[in-house]
């Protein structure tokens, strides 16, 4: 699963589970990522990052100020809340 898919399916994803990312590169719409509910069936060099609820809801206010949100928008609304804990102003 990349974090594109994600983004792009975060609706349709349990908000109970958590997200998990590679730390030790950039983050992309390809990165590698998984979403699971604990950590025990995730692939190794993914850690926690975030729950799903917060994908939704950063993938969320950004739809909602951009309906025609592109994956790249979505990405960067995702980034700006993971590092601000704050949802972007586009």
């Amino acid at each position: 699963m990349t974090l594109g898919q994600v983004l792009n399916d975060a609706v349709s994803l349990s908000v109970n589970d958590r997200l998990f990312l590679p730390f030790d590169e950039v983050w992309t719409l390809s990165t590698r990522c998984a979403v699971a509910a604990g950590d025990e069936h995730v692939a190794p060099g993914l850690e926690y990052a975030m729950l799903v609820s917060q994908v939704c809801d950063a993938v969320a206010n950004a739809k909602a100020q951009k309906p025609d949100a592109s994956p790249d928008m979505l990405l960067r609304a995702l980034l700006f809340y993971y590092d601000h804990d704050a949802f972007i102003e586009f």
